[in-house]
């Protein structure tokens, strides 16, 4: 008996000291789920390049960024500037922010400034050859007006018709700038078109 009373308070006092590691590891766990970097994938979706973000993207203001004055822009893209632009047509940029990054990609491709046909979603901009108002050069970043840090942006969609990456005068690859060191301090553009499905021969499919 006493052996065994033992055994069962000695396993109680086990779990309940354990209880505040678990919970805190899965504190830790979902603290780091809700920073979500921003990353817009570019893809060719039959005859049309298409830009998309990842719905949870988001961006932590706290440092490493100087507010500047906002834009008004059509949603675009100029690729031999790394300049992105998701919006609704004539969607108002009005945060405008700037960081410095030594060594960051400042192109995306060789092509010019095009239009996009259609577009959705909250406005974001991205400009990665940088207006050059900070020591060393800068990036530029824009988001909707009244941004809160850290919070997701949602859904933007921007479609270029008839078009391909070498029209558009993208250069295939994965670029990223990052104005500090968290997950939620980067923009990513993610331009590696997805390989066509093959056919599937001689299956009956």
């Amino acid at each position: 008996m006493f052996a065994k009373s033992s055994y069962l308070r000695s396993a109680s006092f086990a779990a309940i000291s354990t209880l505040p590691v678990i919970l805190g590891c899965a504190l830790l766990g979902a603290s780091a789920t809700r920073a979500a970097p921003y990353v817009v994938t570019i893809d060719q979706e039959g005859p049309n390049v298409v830009a998309t973000n990842n719905t949870d993207g988001e961006f932590n203001l706290s440092s490493g960024l100087t507010a500047v004055t906002g834009i008004t822009v059509s949603p675009q893209i100029w690729p031999s500037m790394a300049l992105l632009r998701l919006s609704s047509s004539g969607g108002q940029f009005s945060s405008g922010f700037e960081f410095t990054e030594p060594g960051a990609p400042t192109a995306v491709g060789v092509g010019s400034t095009t239009n996009a046909n259609s577009s959705s979603g909250p406005p974001v901009a991205f400009q990665g050859f940088g207006f050059n108002t900070l020591a060393g050069g800068s990036f530029f970043l824009d988001l909707p007006a009244g941004y809160a840090s850290g919070s997701p942006l949602g859904f933007s969609e921007n479609t270029w018709n008839n078009m391909t990456f070498a029209t558009l005068g993208i250069t295939p690859g994965l670029y990223t700038w990052s104005s500090g060191p968290a997950a939620d301090q980067s923009f990513t553009i993610d331009a590696v078109p997805v390989p066509a499905a093959l056919p599937l021969f001689g299956t009956g499919l």
